[in-house]
């Protein structure tokens, strides 16, 4: 069972690349509004260690061996929301293309000061997640954004569950969760004690993969 993943700092460089398309945009007002972008980046480097804080205590998994570092969310991609607007109402994907539009029109009536505080913003904090997530996955290993499983149906909502060991894997065995018993098998090859938890990784068929949660997951 294959689940889509994206590096986490994709994201965070889509953004970087779009901010210096509106950089590039303003750069007519650079002579006369270089403070403008000086403000967005020191702006900018507060907000990127701030989105940091927030997003390193959402990682899961950190130091594990199975579907480590991963970061729950709807969207995996800043496409998907602009697909999602045009998919559920055109109304609203108009909307957020007028905001644009009204955003760069402003900057271009202010003298371009306004855009380059926006792009100087957007490129700092992104570019202060990109290092932070660099670092991070130097000690500890990639970081994905993957779609979170909660609402899923059918085989798919097993994934990442809790299941309690009620007949010890060696490495194969029984576990139950939420009041039905399941094959399962350990993922590492391991014996789980009866009583353990462990958490669904993948499944073949009506056999559960799972692996020991150590209490730091």
């Amino acid at each position: 069972m294959v689940v889509r993943q994206v590096r986490a700092w994709l994201n965070a460089a889509t953004i970087a690349a779009l901010s210096l398309l509106v950089i590039w945009l303003g750069r007519g007002g650079l002579p006369q509004h270089a403070d403008g972008l000086l403000w967005g980046v020191m702006a900018g480097v507060l907000l990127g260690l701030w989105q940091w804080s927030r997003l390193v205590r959402r990682i899961r998994r950190r130091d594990r061996r199975f579907a480590r570092n991963r970061i729950f969310v709807r969207f995996i991609s800043p496409l998907e929301v602009l697909l999602l607007a045009a998919a559920s109402s055109h109304l609203l994907l108009l909307a957020l293309i007028g905001v644009l539009l009204l955003m760069l029109t402003l900057g271009v009536v202010t003298g371009h000061w306004w855009t380059l505080l926006l792009g100087g913003l957007g490129l700092a904090s992104s570019l202060v997640l990109v290092g932070q997530l660099w670092r991070f996955e130097r000690r500890h290993g990639a970081v994905y954004y993957q779609y979170d499983s909660s609402g899923w149906g059918g085989g798919e909502s097993l994934l990442y569950q809790r299941a309690t060991v009620v007949e010890p894997l060696t490495p194969s065995g029984k576990v139950e969760m939420a009041g039905t018993l399941w094959q399962a098998r350990s993922m590492r090859g391991e014996t789980v004690a009866r009583g353990e938890q462990v958490e669904v990784i993948d499944r073949h068929g009506l056999v559960l993969r799972v692996d020991r949660l150590d209490g730091d997951a």
